[in-house]
This record gives C-alpha cells, structure tokens and sequence, in this order.
C-alpha cells in the first residue's frame, strides 16, 4: 500500500494488504465483488469478519483474528441472482443479504442456516442494522424503505412519498441510540426518520443537485457526514453545516464510503479510485492518504469499497487502534492508527 502523508508526522503511519483468495477460474478475475466488514478489538488481538460476493451468487465469509491472512470459513448460496447489498450484525453473528432474485435472506455466519426470508418485494440496494442488532432497514430501488424486526419476523413498512428520486434508495445508517436512521438517494437530500414512527424528523438540502451516495452517523449521535461531490457535516437536530471536505478528487471518480472513527474524532472516506483519506473535522487537509493497491481497468462493472474502523467492545467509544479497508478487488488493507495520529 502506497501510504502519502501530508504532514511530516504521519510518515509511521502502518497498512498491510492482503488478497482472498477466493479460488476463481481465470475468465472470472476481471469480476466484481461486493464487500461487507465488521471489526472490533478483542484483547490480546483483533476480530475481523469478512463478507464476499463470488461468481455464482456465492458469498464467501473470512475470519481474522490476529493472524497474518483472513480464515475461508463458510460460503452461503442461497439467492439465485446478483446480489445487490451485504450488511453485518454488530455483534458478528449474522449476515443479511439482497439480491435481485427480490429476497432480503439473514443467516447465521457460524453455520450458514438461513434464519429469515422476505420475499415478493422490490430489488433492495441498502442494508443497515440497528445498533442493537434488533432491527434491520431496508432501502429498495422504488425509493421504498422497510424496517425488519427480526425477533418478531415482522415488516413494517415507511411512508416515503415525500422521497423525489428516481432510483432507488443509496444507503441507509441508524443513529447510535437506535431510535432513528438516516436515507440518502438521487433525490439529493438525505433524510431523518424516526424509527419508530416512521417520520421524517429533518431533511438536508445543503448538497443542492449533487447526488448524495453514502453517509454516516457519529458515534457520538450528534453529526451526520454524508458524500456527493463533496463531504458535508451536519449538525443532526438542526441541519446546520459546520465543515464541507473538498480533497477527494470527484472530477472522475465518485465518494463511495464515509467512516467515523469509535471515538467520533477522525472520519476515513473512500473514492471509486480506491483511494482512502482520513481526517480529522477540524483541518482542512488530510492526515493522510492511502493508495489502495488496484490497477486501472481491472474489474468490470461495480466498483465499490468498504471501510470499518475496530470497536473495543470493554470501551465503545475509545480511540480506534484499526481501520480495515476493503474493495471489489477481494483486497483488504489493515491500517494501524497510532497515539500521535489520533491528535
């Protein structure tokens, strides 16, 4: 990994790559993955779960825990069509998958039963679960939003006529306390709901006509960072905008994941260039950056990332130690955060 500080002191910064090794026939290299993680620190070392697709509507799980490369583990296949949206449990136990066979499925990571099926429904685009690992919400291609109680295997459907957009649902982020989540879709606007109503609560415009891709909620519950063309965050209860970060190069590429650090001090965001920045609200340049190793012209069709920072489950909202940085390439970077780059 080619790692550019830009300030001298961000020279120690520490990243390892690694491929999976998914065993794929030579006319499907050129495929493109879809990649889900979940990372938490478990002392003496780290947990992190991978999640894969794979030619065939195969998903491939990995574990790493402290060892050097990631554990194929199980591999699920249960949709019969390209799937569409990957999204990881809190607590690593469960994956729930959409695919354009129109199933929403959530199965268990250990054994790969499938636990829940909903069925006879738009193609899905967005996954997120609650923090509480009770609730999953589901953004569709309709613009239409569902909330999944998975304990009780009920569907409550949201009222989202007040939503413009003309495909589709982007992304989906509950809020720390669980009891609200947040939408975003070629609309422009990225929208509060409340959870259990079901109403939306505030609405952002500042991004005008750029199409609004990703965005994540603040550990702390009080700001939103939400990516078009540019990064803005935004105060939740009051739609005020404090800081827009402009360094990501967008003239070609697109921002397509956004992170807060656990202690809600740094934030990693991702282009479709695979180029990672991390940086901290208050300056305006980036700590750093990382060239994510990938090849111009290598993968066809989706090309998209992931980012999870790792949680230390004693002390939620410690500083991260870790941030894992994965994209449709099956590459998955590990990136050590020290002392002096945190401040």
């Amino acid at each position: 990994m080619n790692v550019l500080p830009t300030e001298p002191y961000m020279a120690h910064l520490r990243a390892a790559s690694f491929e999976l090794e998914c065993g794929l026939l030579l006319q499907d290299q050129y495929y493109s993955s879809l990649v889900a993680l979940v990372y938490a620190d478990q002392e003496p070392s780290f947990h992190l779960s991978i999640a894969c697709t794979l030619p065939g509507y195969a998903i491939q799980l990995w574990e790493l825990k402290g060892q050097q490369k990631p554990e194929a583990c199980l591999r699920y296949q249960e949709h019969t069509d390209e799937i569409t949206a990957l999204a990881w449990s809190k607590d690593h136990r469960y994956v729930a998958s959409a695919s354009e066979d129109r199933k929403i499925l959530i199965w268990d990571a250990l054994s790969g039963e499938t636990r829940l099926a909903y069925t006879e429904q738009a193609v899905v685009r967005a996954l997120a679960w609650s923090p509480d690992n009770h609730f999953l919400v589901a953004g569709d291609e309709n613009n239409s939003i569902s909330v999944l109680h998975t304990a009780q295997a009920s569907v409550r459907a949201i009222d989202t006529r007040q939503l413009d957009g003309s495909y589709g649902i982007d992304a989906l982020v509950w809020s720390p306390h669980g009891d609200k989540f947040a939408s975003v879709g070629d609309d422009n606007v990225v929208s509060i709901w409340d959870a259990e109503t079901g109403m939306i609560l505030l609405r952002y415009t500042g991004h005008g006509d750029q199409w609004v891709l990703n965005l994540a909620w603040s550990p702390d519950g009080q700001w939103i960072a939400s990516g078009a063309d540019d990064i803005h965050l935004w105060h939740v209860e009051t739609g005020a905008c404090q800081f827009v970060y402009t360094k990501h190069d967008t003239a070609q590429f697109w921002i397509d994941q956004i992170a807060w650090s656990p202690d809600s001090k740094l934030i990693a965001s991702s282009t479709t260039n695979n180029v990672l920045h991390i940086w901290n609200p208050q300056r305006e340049d980036p700590l750093y950056v990382c060239n994510h190793p990938y090849q111009a012209g290598q993968l066809e069709g989706l090309i998209a990332n992931a980012l999870a920072w790792s949680i230390d489950l004693s002390q939620p909202a410690s500083a991260a130690k870790h941030l894992a940085f994965a994209s449709c390439n099956r590459v998955v970077s590990l990136i050590d955060i020290s002392e002096e780059e945190r401040e």
